[in-house]
């Protein structure tokens, strides 16, 4: 379906894309549409009510099943060609992922959320929202913009602008399966 995980994402970040649904700041397409209405329908209360309900949940990821996707006839990336791009970027082109988003992208709250271990079909639509231009956007695409921004450039937007097709997919592959752990250290930071 395209919907992240969002348990355990971190209540600040959460709070803010509730207000950011809320003010039509994020306004997605497809079955995303509905969380403008839901996220207007909440008071400021509920929104950090809700926010510390998502983030208190220690559930185990339902990581998405890459063969079946595959197998359905969706567009899978090679995950080692992705850890590639997390963990080192591509020089004078890309930065890495993790660093803005940590280790495998479990995420620097409260501004970088947790892209590890998160839905495949989300990561691959949310980076070519980041990416949209306007010929993308003229053609029907959603273009995320609510993105931090620094030097007057939305973080997310710049980095998405020099990625392929074949880059988002590999990223999105290698972060839908990464571990949340190194070797050696089981220890996962709390996210708040």
């Amino acid at each position: 379906m395209g919907t992240p995980r969002l348990a355990n994402q971190g209540e600040a970040y959460i709070i803010k894309q509730l207000a950011e649904f809320a003010g039509d700041k994020r306004v997605p397409t497809g079955l995303g549409a509905v969380m403008n209405g839901f996220a207007k329908a909440l008071s400021d209360q509920d929104r950090r009510d809700v926010a510390a309900y998502l983030s208190s949940i220690d559930a185990k990821p339902q990581l998405s099943d890459l063969q079946a996707l595959k197998e359905s006839g969706q567009q899978i990336g090679e995950a080692y060609l992705g850890k590639v791009l997390v963990d080192y970027g591509v020089k004078d082109k890309v930065p890495a992922c993790k660093s803005c988003h940590q280790y495998n992208g479990r995420g620097a709250f409260p501004m970088f959320p947790m892209i590890g271990q998160q839905r495949y079909v989300y990561l691959v639509n949310q980076l070519h929202n980041w990416r949209a231009n306007a010929a993308d956007i003229a053609n029907g695409a959603y273009a995320r913009t609510n993105d931090p921004v620094v030097g007057g450039a939305g973080m997310m937007r710049v980095v998405a602008k020099d990625l392929t097709d074949a880059d988002i997919l590999n990223v999105a592959a290698f972060l839908a399966s990464a571990p949340a752990t190194t070797v050696g250290n089981s220890r996962v930071p709390e996210q708040k």
